[in-house]
């Protein structure tokens, strides 16, 4: 008489069955307690063929969203270009522009001391 597999042997059978699908190296006439790893249930190969392609859909989402996203910050991009390339024609220093674009960036004691450590410096080298 043959005892009944305990959860932890059956939980073994099923990740072996699953395994042996994908590495051809396993041999799928094994068995565990004399349970031969075939007896992986249509309900659970089923239930493993779910989870992928929902991994799978949920991957290819994510790019999608990824590449939309990387469009979107293109056509930012030569939106800005353009307004720099405007700016210039207007007669503006575009260099002197970007530079008040990053300053306003940051915090007003963050600035504050970068400009301090600049005077300090051009200072010491005899440039004020």
């Amino acid at each position: 008489m043959t005892r009944a597999p305990s959860l932890t042997e059956q939980a073994a059978v099923m990740s072996v069955a699953a395994t042996s699908r994908t590495h051809p190296a396993f041999d799928t006439r094994l068995s565990v307690s004399g349970v031969p790893l075939k007896m992986a249930t249509a309900a659970a190969q089923e239930k493993d063929d779910v989870a992928h392609r929902f991994a799978k859909d949920q991957l290819k989402a994510i790019i999608e969203r990824i590449e939309r996203l990387e469009e979107e910050k293109k056509a930012i991009s030569d939106d800005i270009r353009d307004v720099y390339a405007e700016a210039k024609g207007n007669g503006f220093d575009v260099k002197a522009l970007r530079t008040i674009v990053r300053l306003r960036k940051q915090d007003a004691d963050e600035r504050a001391e970068q400009e301090t450590i600049l005077e300090t410096y051009l200072q010491a080298l005899g440039m004020l």
